[in-house]
């Protein structure tokens, strides 16, 4: 029987939530028990904003995830900062 397919999936401007989702990709692997892997939300802000916000650059080695990609999971565990309850429209979109 083979390991269950877990999807790490992020989005995060400012590197916080990238933090968590990494620590949460560690604890999977650790385990042993599932193969799991890290992706991340496509970014829908344009350049020039994202200057203005003092984000940092986006790590592109962190594939963006596909509706392909997340139909093929076992399961998945989604993290992404939120303002007043509400998704980003990067995660909406």
């Amino acid at each position: 029987m083979s390991k269950p397919k877990i999807l790490v999936i992020y989005y995060s401007t400012y590197g916080h939530v990238k933090t968590i989702a990494e620590a949460e990709l560690r604890g999977l692997q650790k385990s042993g028990k599932v193969d799991a892997s890290l992706y991340q939300f496509a970014e829908t802000l344009d350049a020039t904003v994202l200057e203005k916000m003092h984000a940092p650059a986006r790590d592109t080695s962190i594939p963006v995830i596909t509706p392909e990609i997340l139909a093929s999971a076992d399961g998945f565990l989604v993290g992404f900062p939120t303002r007043f309850g509400v998704a980003p429209g990067q995660v909406k979109a």
